[in-house]
């Protein structure tokens, strides 16, 4: 409740994780998984219960939302005028806390939304409402392309091969953006530039038969050659986190590593990607081919009967987009996603937010890359990695709030 009521005096802006262990724990020296669980409770209030949205904001901290019944036949919301707290919401809220036996809380609640959220005037959108697909970048110069994606919803499930087993409709109230292409070597190192931030010597590397082996290189000397408008490699999801910080900060917007379920919303239906059964991928997608092989003749993973031009990275865009005008969905780097990796996540959300309830040790990756296996680069397959660990096959996208 206290880490509500502190959320809530701050509704809209985001309240950093020190500040809310600072508030709440009144000085008790705690982890952040404390927090994360109870952000995890209030998440799981059923929806009849739960005026509100909770954001979280990668490496800062969390934002409260209120939000308000909409009529179906109603367009959604854009972002000019998505509905904030008001005292018809605060009431609701306050007469289930006190139906609940929290009275003091609820009372409590009234008087702090009364006395200290004043109501806060809408906030313009430099992207726009979402008229459509939208491309745009927020700077003129080190920023990511990024393609605005509206409301709407994604089935996932239903297959054998699916990692959410049954049938499932995620919903997408709001929409998001999402970069155009993979974070490249020439905009990264911008962010290494601008920071000063370091550079750790320890990225594997793949031998001549395919197995990783441990190594010495990194983001500007991987174990192959690469051009600036290459994927940036060698980076952990520490490095992403921290690069999504300073763009975050050099910008003004919220940038942060896609979500999961943003991602599968992102790529679009699968044979958008990867064609027809049994086709050839090559002309497609950045994996596994005869030029790879020429490099990796002990890797057994390899179709040698097509080429797509590549034996390492491919430069961004260089095949066919998907649906979206999104870049490299599938094959040429494993993309880092903000999500804690489960063997088969049930509990993920559905409504676009990503899964942080587990303990975090590893972190998902989804897309595949250069050094797949054709045939299992594929939308519904998922890969995991400890957010320190740095591999040649492993860069990453971002994404922002509308």
């Amino acid at each position: 409740m206290q880490v509500l009521v502190a959320l809530a005096q701050n509704s809209g802006a985001v309240v950093s994780k020190e500040e809310l262990l600072e508030r709440c724990w009144h000085g008790r020296v705690v982890g952040e998984d404390a927090l994360y669980r109870c952000i995890g409770k209030l998440r799981r209030l059923p929806e009849s219960h739960r005026p509100f949205t909770i954001d979280a904001v990668p490496r800062v901290g969390f934002r409260l939302r209120g939000t308000a019944p909409v009529c179906e036949s109603a367009r959604l919301p854009t972002p000019q005028s998505r509905p904030r707290w008001d005292g018809r919401t605060v009431v609701r809220f306050a007469v289930i806390l006190i139906s609940l036996g929290l009275f003091g809380a609820g009372a409590g609640l009234i008087w702090i939304m009364t006395n200290r959220v004043r109501p806060q005037p809408p906030q313009t959108e430099a992207a726009g409402a979402y008229g459509g697909l939208k491309t745009f970048s927020d700077c003129p110069d080190a920023c990511p392309e990024m393609v605005a994606l509206g409301p709407g919803t994604q089935k996932v499930g239903g297959n054998a091969q699916d990692p959410w087993g049954r049938a499932r409709t995620i919903v997408f109230a709001h929409g998001f953006a999402i970069g155009k292409y993979d974070i490249t070597r020439a905009e990264y190192g911008r962010f290494i530039r601008d920071t000063g931030y370091p550079v750790q010597h320890n990225c594997f590397a793949i031998t001549r038969a395919g197995a990783m082996e441990e190594s010495h290189g990194d983001w500007a000397a991987p174990s192959f050659p690469q051009t600036d408008r290459d994927p940036a490699v060698c980076i952990s999801w520490d490095d992403a986190n921290a690069y999504v910080t300073w763009l975050s900060r050099r910008t003004g917007q919220s940038y942060r590593l896609p979500t999961e379920t943003e991602w599968v919303y992102a790529a679009g239906p699968e044979a958008a990607l990867t064609g027809p059964k049994g086709s050839w991928l090559c002309s497609r997608l950045n994996g596994a081919d005869q030029e790879y092989h020429a490099q990796f003749p002990g890797d057994p993973a390899v179709d040698q009967r097509c080429s797509d031009g590549y034996a390492f990275t491919s430069p961004v865009g260089r095949f066919r987009p998907n649906p979206y005008g999104l870049y490299d969905m599938l094959g040429d780097v494993w993309q880092w996603l903000e999500d804690c990796y489960a063997e088969m996540p049930p509990s993920t959300p559905l409504n676009g937010e990503a899964s942080l309830e587990t303990p975090c040790s590893l972190r998902v990756v989804r897309g595949g890359s250069w050094s797949d296996d054709l045939k299992k680069i594929r939308l519904h397959r998922r890969g995991y990695g400890s957010p320190a660990d740095r591999f040649p096959q492993n860069g990453f996208r971002v994404a922002r709030d509308l």
